[in-house]
């Protein structure tokens, strides 16, 4: 069955703020395990397709085909259609995942990259009730040593941005440590020992400026831009600085390879549950899929997620399914 968030039914009137949902499902989650009647506790994911849009993952709409590994995960669960990011970049918004709380109390933002003691994280709590815990990430703002936003999980492992991994002739074009995450994550995976459950979380930054496609998607669907075509982090500094004229700029050409990059990232979404229903893991686990901000393609004369607080970034999409069924 679908069901919608509440939020979705009274747009304007309510709205679903997301890492609070996600701590909430958590807590839900611990709580309804301790009435089990002795059954194991259920494992918790939760996927950051960093930088998509929730205009671009909307079922039916004009970008539907985009993401069907998301769309049949929220098939089988609740999609919040008024869900909000708390910031419109990485670092405020994982912040408030990890700790359920605004930016304005976990302090956690540009004049602060990291994280204060004080507020307990996710990975801490279910740390402390018995679960393993990891994160897989290419994002450099995740990394310990820079913002100490995972603080808590037993393990972490940052993958290289460039996609780069052992075995690749050079660089693969249009990843951005993804399938290094996804291959990190299910390693670890099926290396887990014994029944304690697990909380497992990785960001997939394929959607992040630059805007480079896949192969596969660029044979289906941008056979007539040239195969190399891309928006790089420069031209997007070159048009902040006045250098790109916005009525000279092909928008439509910057959406199309946008979408190819969220299309990646839906990919590997469906990599990471192949994964987990071979090694049948997908029957007792809570999903959460979620993006910590969205995208300027254009809208109000700006590009990436500068500058700006609009709906284009802090509309996400966000699918919480309680009790996972396999993709077909």
């Amino acid at each position: 069955m679908n069901r919608v968030g509440k939020a979705a039914k009274y747009s304007g009137r309510f709205w679903s703020y997301g890492p609070v949902l996600v701590i909430g499902a958590v807590f839900l989650t611990l709580s309804l395990a301790g009435c089990g009647g002795g059954k194991p506790p259920p494992n918790i994911v939760l996927i950051c397709l960093d930088t998509v849009r929730d205009d671009y993952t909307k079922m039916g709409g004009s970008n539907a085909g985009l993401t069907p590994q998301l769309d049949r995960l929220a098939a089988a669960g609740t999609t919040f259609t008024n869900a909000w990011a708390p910031a419109p970049w990485t670092v405020p918004s994982h912040a408030s995942f990890f700790t359920g709380f605004f930016p304005s109390e976990h302090g956690c933002n540009h004049q602060n990259l990291r994280l204060p003691p004080g507020k307990p994280t996710l990975a801490e709590i279910l740390t402390g009730a018995g679960y393993r815990t990891a994160a897989f990430f290419s994002n450099i703002w995740l990394a310990d040593q820079a913002t100490n936003l995972l603080r808590g999980f037993n393990f972490t492992k940052q993958g290289p941005m460039s996609g780069g991994l052992p075995g690749d002739p050079g660089h693969y074009r249009g990843d951005q440590g993804g399938r290094a995450a996804s291959r990190f994550a299910a390693e670890w995976l099926r290396a887990l020992p014994g029944e304690a459950p697990f909380f497992l979380f990785v960001n997939f930054l394929e959607a992040h400026l630059p805007y480079d496609p896949d192969p596969a998607f660029r044979q289906g669907h941008l056979t007539d831009l040239p195969a190399a075509d891309q928006v790089t982090i420069e031209w997007s500094m070159e048009y902040h600085a006045g250098l790109h004229p916005a009525a000279q700029v092909d928008w439509t050409r910057v959406q199309r390879l946008y979408s190819g990059d969220v299309g990646g990232a839906d990919r590997l979404l469906g990599d990471l549950w192949q994964t987990l229903q071979d090694l049948e893991l997908d029957q007792n686990t809570v999903v959460i899929v979620l993006s910590d901000h969205g995208e300027n393609l254009g809208d109000h004369g700006l590009v990436e997620h500068q500058f700006s607080v609009h709906e284009t970034l802090l509309a996400v999409p966000l699918v919480i399914c309680f009790r996972y069924t396999p993709f077909a």
